[in-house]
């Protein structure tokens, strides 16, 4: 089995002043493929040695919107995180399921990680959510 990628995601056009550098200190010390999911604002910041993957490719945020709908007013107050939490998820099932992956890390942009293949990992119950300590 090939080595379980890094998948970052980012959403939206703006690209944070510490991308580059993020993206550069990930390659070179997790230890796994890294792939970044994100706008094609974001061609122009990735390092040699991430694969960088527009997110308009593969995934449709239409049904992110919809899993949204009619959510209680005491979660609307919270309606970004909730959103913005759906699609992020969202698109790494989307390209999961485009790519045939079983297993991966995730991590947001902002989130260094180090030698992940190296690290134990324990399934939840069943389901393909990995935690690793």
């Amino acid at each position: 089995m090939a080595e379980a990628p890094l998948l970052l995601v980012h959403l939206g056009d703006d690209v944070p002043r510490y991308a580059s550098a993020a993206l550069t200190l990930t390659v070179r010390h997790s230890g796994s493929p890294v792939v970044l999911l994100a706008s094609r604002a974001f061609e122009r910041v990735v390092p040699d040695g991430c694969r960088f993957v527009a997110i308009d490719e593969f995934h449709d945020s239409g049904r992110s919107a919809s899993l949204l709908q009619g959510l209680a007013p005491s979660v609307a107050g919270r309606s970004e995180l909730w959103r913005t939490s759906v699609e992020r998820f969202a698109v790494l099932h989307d390209y999961a399921s485009a790519e045939g992956l079983v297993e991966f890390f995730h991590a947001e942009l902002d989130v260094l990680a180090f030698e992940l293949p190296d690290r134990k990992s324990t399934r939840l119950n069943s389901s393909h959510i990995t935690i690793s300590y």
